[in-house]
């Protein structure tokens, strides 16, 4: 009997023990015990458990940074790239001399789209650790800087990012330094830069043939201005009908006009010495042989001469023999047609796409832009016409001025997408995709898409299960939706 009662009073004890142990224990070891708990949540896959556990952690402390930040990194695992740059932003401004924390926190900016507050702080790396800045950064930071008009340090730190003696920068870079020589008005050095942008199969082939087309323009170098013309009819046709220079032709025209004028003139010219010059040599001649003529040579040469002379007085004193002048019928003076109107130039584009004609509905579709370009869904479907065409880069650079031009068309959006899945990188798509889900989170579409993109691009599965089960959640009827079960149950 005592046995048993000293057994229970035991069993009493040990928890009671470990409630008054517990109870007893630190803040910091309370704190260092919540963290250990999220970090072994996260390392079993659970980060929705670990972010409740730290959430619940940061309320006892709001102030301290290591559980922001790891609340940061638990969102930026997730996907949710507001939620990530908020509380890295909050962790960084509670550490700012954590140069690690700080490079997080401007990556996060990044991937939420923040740009004005990333470009802070990539500013805030490059003046505290400059010698982290890789190429790729100084590339970034040049953008930035050029976004924001500071022209000589764009230039600046996109030279910083490019190695020209171990490789080839890129058509966009290229474009970028072209654009940022022009500005300075060096525009030696902004041909050479567009130039490598404007012979490649890249989009922004087309900013390089516009840019060169303006430095030749500006320096009357009409030869140089018809070349570049000539290639933006090849490879976008129409394009310069649609853009500022449409008046450009004009001008060359004028040029060439011009040209030929002046070489009939220097052909007359040319012609006019020949004869002189003939002439000359035959007088020459004619005086040495009236020098060397008999007597009786010189008499019979002069009574040829008054004959002559006398027939032509004869042919003089004559009437003119008058003729009727004939009856001329001027033609018929058609009436000039009306240009069509641009429902009739769109209506036509559409019918030779149908028709399976793209080439005569992307010359359509250029010419509608030359009257409305700022028109998102034109550019649109010119961009469906460069798609269905097989060309690709085409159908990429002119969905991206179709989004630009209506960002909130969710459409637009869709249709950039599909297109970049030929263009871009694995990795690229999935940032593009990652962009459009912050832009339209409500997406059943673009979730599918991203989750699918984290399953198969990057292999994030718990960030692919979330998206996974967002899309069904936004379509629970949708058809696609017992294949996201299926990929929820195989991904767990």
């Amino acid at each position: 009997m005592l046995k048993a009662n000293t057994k229970k009073v035991i069993f009493i004890l040990i928890p009671l023990t470990l409630v008054i142990f517990v109870g007893c224990s630190g803040p910091e070891e309370k704190r260092a015990n919540s963290l250990n708990q999220a970090t072994q949540q996260r390392i079993d896959g659970d980060e929705t458990a670990a972010l409740a556990t730290l959430e619940i952690l940061s309320q006892a402390y709001p102030n301290d940074p290591e559980i922001l930040q790891k609340i940061g990194d638990i969102h930026h695992e997730l996907g949710n790239t507001s939620e990530a740059a908020f509380y890295l932003s909050a962790a960084y401004a509670l550490a700012p001399s954590d140069v690690e924390l700080l490079f997080q926190t401007y990556r996060a900016q990044e991937n939420a789209n923040q740009a004005t507050a990333a470009h802070e702080l990539l500013e805030t790396l490059v003046a505290v650790e400059s010698d982290a800045i890789n190429a790729q950064l100084w590339l970034r930071l040049g953008k930035f800087r050029a976004q924001a008009h500071q022209t000589q340090p764009a230039l600046d730190a996109y030279l910083k990012g490019i190695d020209l003696e171990n490789s080839t920068p890129s058509a966009e870079t290229a474009v970028a330094i072209g654009t940022l020589f022009y500005k300075l008005d060096n525009l030696p050095q902004a041909e050479r830069w567009l130039n490598i942008a404007a012979n490649s199969d890249d989009p922004t082939a087309l900013t390089a043939l516009f840019g060169l087309l303006e430095i030749h323009l500006r320096n009357k170098n009409w030869p140089a201005a018809e070349i570049a013309i000539t290639q933006l009819d090849k490879q976008f046709p129409g394009a310069v009908d649609a853009s500022i220079w449409a008046n450009a032709r004009g001008e060359l025209e004028r040029w060439r006009t011009a040209q030929v004028a002046l070489q009939a003139e220097l052909t007359k010219s040319n012609a006019a010495k020949k004869a002189a010059a003939k002439l000359e040599a035959d007088t020459l001649a004619a005086t040495t042989d009236l020098t060397t003529t008999d007597p009786v040579e010189a008499s019979s040469g002069k009574a040829q001469v008054i004959a002559d002379m006398q027939r032509a007085e004869a042919m003089a004193n004559t009437p003119a023999v008058e003729v009727e002048p004939a009856e001329t019928t001027l033609p018929a003076i058609r009436p000039a047609l009306a240009p069509p109107s641009l429902e009739q130039i769109l209506a036509d584009a559409e019918s030779a796409s149908m028709e399976h004609d793209y080439t005569q509905a992307i010359q359509l579709y250029w010419q509608a832009l030359g009257r409305a370009n700022a028109r998102a869904d034109i550019w649109n479907q010119l961009s469906l016409a460069y798609r269905l065409d097989g060309q690709a880069k085409n159908a990429e650079t002119t969905a991206l001025e179709a989004t630009r031009l209506a960002p909130q068309k969710i459409d637009f959006t869709l249709d950039y997408l599909r297109v970049i899945q030929r263009t871009k990188k694995p990795d690229e798509i999935l940032a593009e995709l990652e962009s459009a889900h912050d832009r339209f989170p409500g997406s059943p579409e673009i979730a599918l898409s991203l989750a699918r993109g984290y399953e198969r691009i990057s292999g994030n599965n718990t960030s692919a299960i979330v998206l996974y089960e967002r899309f069904i959640q936004l379509a629970p009827n949708h058809p696609l939706c017992n294949e996201a079960e299926a990929s929820i149950n195989r991904l767990r």
